[in-house]
């Protein structure tokens, strides 16, 4: 269960929770409504969600990830394993004594950095990504990782099991969609909670500039989102939050991204000539609290 001891909480509340506890903490189950941001240790800061859902920041990182623990009353999920650069495991058993199955976003260097820590882990089956595992395990190309963009080395992803787009994980009193949203990269993830309802979209959206590969299939899956969405939705993403608090959006926020997305597709929203970490792009914007660059990626990535 996501779950602090007594003596946890009250190092939770006072902010001085570190990193060295490396054990599970088992006892009262956080509550369903939220706790205030406080540290876990000099890197990382947890902020309690409603629903059993912890997301952890990683407020020392430049890119300012965020992942999110969402627990059952069985099994809990870990939603990206962060960068790599601090071990997260650790981080993960003091927040839940449940078996972890870790179900990356996107392949992307700073989302798979501490898949190696954990020993279930689930990609989504669709592309070739299954044809291209080996033994169990699957090693992304240079442009699925993009850690050359980091000097992050390829590594081999030990895959556990297999999701099927659209497929309903029970946590134990808690259903969560595995949702195939292409855009971002072409086998980028989403996890929907509806009855929260929350929609946990990795890089698909979050404040900020958008990195998008695909603007055709942006629409689409903003089309599928757009009409399968309730108006209440609270989008969570995974970067960009408040300083030490994550940012959410809503549901006005797709729809602006598709209008975007649709302007820049039939030339009504006219975009710049832009540089995305060394990765020429052409930026749009799309409302004031975000806009997206569409990359253009050259034949091999080593010309960069």
């Amino acid at each position: 269960m996501l779950a602090f001891g007594p003596h946890a909480l009250a190092l939770l509340s006072a902010g001085l929770l570190s990193g060295a506890c490396a054990t599970p903490i088992v006892g009262k189950r956080l509550p369903t409504t939220e706790l205030a941001p406080r540290a876990f240790d000099q890197h990382r800061v947890i902020e309690v969600l409603p629903s059993s859902t912890a997301a952890i920041i990683e407020v020392s990182y430049y890119q300012a990830n965020i992942e999110y623990l969402l627990e059952g009353s069985k099994r809990a999920l870990l939603l990206d394993s962060g960068p790599g650069k601090h071990k997260i495991a650790p981080v993960i058993a003091a927040l839940t004594d449940l078996p972890v199955t870790v179900v990356p976003s996107h392949l992307h260097f700073d989302h798979v950095g501490g898949l190696g820590e954990f020993s279930d882990i689930a990609l989504i089956d669709a592309e070739d990504l299954r044809k291209r595992t080996v033994d169990g395990g699957f090693t992304p190309n240079s442009t699925e990782h993009l850690g050359w963009l980091d000097k992050d080395p390829l590594q081999t992803i030990r895959v556990t099991r297999w999701l099927q787009p659209g497929e309903q994980i029970d946590l134990g009193g808690r259903m969560v969609e595995v949702m195939l949203t292409p855009g971002h990269t072409k086998t980028s993830v989403m996890l929907y909670d509806a009855a929260m309802p929350a929609l946990f979209t990795g890089d698909f959206l979050y404040p900020g500039g958008l990195f998008v590969e695909s603007l055709e299939e942006y629409r689409s899956t903003l089309t599928m989102l757009i009409e399968r969405m309730p108006k209440n939705v609270t989008i969570y993403p995974a970067h960009n939050g408040r300083g030490r608090k994550t940012a959410t959006l809503g549901y006005s926020d797709l729809t602006d991204l598709h209008n975007a997305v649709c302007g820049a597709l039939d030339g009504t929203v006219k975009g710049k000539p832009a540089n995305a970490f060394g990765i020429p792009a052409t930026a749009y914007p799309v409302s004031r609290r975000l806009n997206m660059f569409v990359l253009k990626w050259p034949r091999n990535p080593a010309d960069l």
